[in-house]
């Protein structure tokens, strides 16, 4: 507990330190964008709890408007007792630490290092997609949830218990509560698949029925207490549906904002196309894409542990080759319009009510996060003493211990084994570092 306690006044500081070391956040607003206009306005006004604001135009029913966050526990706690810039300041500070510790609780349910959780944690926070929607609270704040929906996810399967699958969804519904469904959505997508092969790969469970059975039993019992417990907005909207605008959109706004192909160069080089005026030329002189939108920038040194993840995956095992996939996929879907696949999306209902298909890079992002501590853990423990190595494969080999890991024994190395990293990785590490 104090180590946690310990980690999370870590992130705190080092967010403070990124986002806020260099402005007084009594007086200036850490988010740009949205947050002057809407950002702190609305959640100023969410906690005098009244669903009419009579302020906006003619008047406007916000329990119906999702982005004033009128039911979000953290929204409501912080503004209460911080009702200014600071607080707005702080509000943002602290869901950037919260990314970071429940990133780093669910890589330590990996049974990484202390050290390579710690670090995923640290660069999930810090990634392109994350810094780039400061001035989109909502956007940050719908997305932190999803790690730790992992980590009771991973319980669950791992001991088989249905109270842990109960607990992911207080996470879950927290994200549906911060407001932007759009996130929600893809973290959802991603927790079913997530939960899905994790099953299927577990050794605990006996024969495909069992595994299906579990997967839908599992998938079921999440999904509704999320709703549940974030049914509020969600009724809300739902009265208010005869009366919207949005109910559709044309296919020109579903594929707006996309990732341009080109842009990934920027993984290298953050703003090589511009992006210092808010806008980067995507088309044509005319035609610009938003900045924040196409920012999937996660640092040199994170990237090349995550390629370097990609070359030893065989040895990790399922979960490299499951964040491999939801890099790959997620990049995919990032690009939009400019592959045939966006066009056959267009008509999935809920999914083609959201526009800009680059906010798929949030999945891309996390997954490098994922691999990067991966790889990470892959080398600082292949650097290890090959007797410490060897303790730790016998400890987890006990046939007594309930959470032993088979995939995880495999990974460590047998004794007398030299505890080498392999020298084409070594070449590929330090090429990409020195970019």
């Amino acid at each position: 507990m104090q180590r946690a306690a310990g980690f999370a006044l870590l992130y705190f500081l080092i967010a403070w330190a990124f986002h806020a070391g260099t402005i007084n956040p009594s007086t200036q607003l850490s988010g740009g964008g949205d947050a002057f206009i809407q950002g702190l306005p609305s959640k100023l006004f969410s906690t005098s709890f009244s669903p009419w604001n009579s302020s906006v135009q003619a008047g406007k029913y916000v329990y119906a408007d999702v982005l004033y966050q009128s039911f979000y526990p953290p929204n409501l706690i912080i503004f209460s007792l911080l009702p200014n810039t600071l607080g707005f300041n702080f509000y943002l500070l602290v869901h950037y630490a919260l990314a970071g510790v429940f990133m780093c609780l669910y890589l330590g349910s990996l049974r990484l290092t202390t050290y390579s959780a710690f670090i995923g944690g640290l660069v999930f926070m810090v990634c392109g997609f994350m810094c780039a929607h400061k001035g989109h609270e909502y956007i940050l704040c719908s997305a932190i949830w999803l790690p730790l929906v992992l980590f009771f996810v991973d319980r669950c399967v791992e001991r088989l218990q249905i109270l842990s699958i109960a607990w992911a969804a207080v996470p879950l519904s927290l994200s549906i509560l911060a407001g932007f469904p759009q996130i929600t959505l893809y973290s959802s997508a991603l927790i079913l698949a997530y939960l899905t092969i994790r099953i299927v790969h577990s050794t605990k469970l006996k024969g495909w029925n069992a595994k299906l059975r579990y997967v839908i039993c599992t998938a079921s019992i999440l999904f509704f207490l999320a709703g549940l417990l974030g049914c509020l907005p969600i009724f809300a909207v739902a009265e208010t549906l005869p009366y919207l605008t949005r109910e559709r959109l044309t296919y020109e706004m579903f594929i707006s904002d996309s990732f341009p192909p080109w842009q990934l160069l920027t993984f290298l080089i953050p703003n090589l196309f511009g992006g210092v005026d808010r806008h980067v030329p995507m088309y044509g002189p005319a035609t610009t894409v938003f900045a924040a939108e196409v920012y999937p920038y996660v640092g040199l040194l994170p990237l090349a542990f995550a390629i370097g993840c990609f070359i030893v995956r065989l040895s990790i095992g399922l979960q490299a080759k499951f964040w491999l996939g939801v890099a790959v996929v997620g990049l995919l879907l990032s690009f939009g319009g400019m592959t045939p696949i966006y066009r056959l999306l267009f008509h999935i209902p809920i999914y083609n009510l959201f526009r800009v298909p680059a906010r798929h890079l949030f999945e891309v992002d996390l997954a490098l996060s994922v691999l990067a501590a991966l790889g990470l853990d892959y080398f600082l423990r292949r650097s290890n003493p090959v007797s410490e190595l060897a303790r730790e494969a016998e400890t987890f080999a006990e046939p007594k211990r309930e959470d032993a890991d088979p995939e995880r024994i495999e990974r460590l190395p047998e004794a007398g084994e030299l505890a080498r990293c392999p020298s084409h990785v070594r070449t590929t590490l330090i090429t990409i570092s020195l970019i």
